[in-house]
C-alpha cells in the first residue's frame, strides 16, 4: 500500500510575468523590426520616442537595444551629439 503523505503544503510555482505581446502590446521582434527601420533610414530614434509610440516603457526599448547589440552583434549605438540611436 503506498505511503500517505502527511499534511504538506502544496508546491507553489513562481509567477510568471505576462509578456507585452500577450497584454496586447507588440512582440519583441516587431519592436527591433521598427527599431532597425528607423535606424536604417536615418531617422532620430530615442527610447523615448519608440515606446511612447509602441506603447511600451523606455525600460523595455532600451532592453531590446541592449539585446540587439549584445546577443545579435547589430552595431547599434547612441550619438550624443545627434541624441539618437544610429
Amino acid at each position: 500500500m503506498p505511503e500517505k503523505r502527511k499534511n504538506t503544503p502544496p508546491i507553489s510555482r513562481p509567477h510568471r510575468r505576462r509578456r507585452a505581446s500577450a497584454a496586447g502590446g507588440p512582440s519583441m521582434l516587431s519592436r527591433i523590426a521598427r527599431l532597425h527601420e528607423l535606424v536604417k533610414d536615418g531617422q532620430r530614434v530615442t527610447a523615448e520616442t519608440l515606446a511612447r509610440e509602441l506603447e511600451v516603457t523606455r525600460r523595455t526599448i532600451k532592453r531590446d537595444i541592449e539585446f540587439m547589440r549584445d546577443r545579435q552583434n547589430i552595431p547599434i549605438a547612441w550619438d550624443a551629439a545627434k541624441r539618437s540611436y544610429h
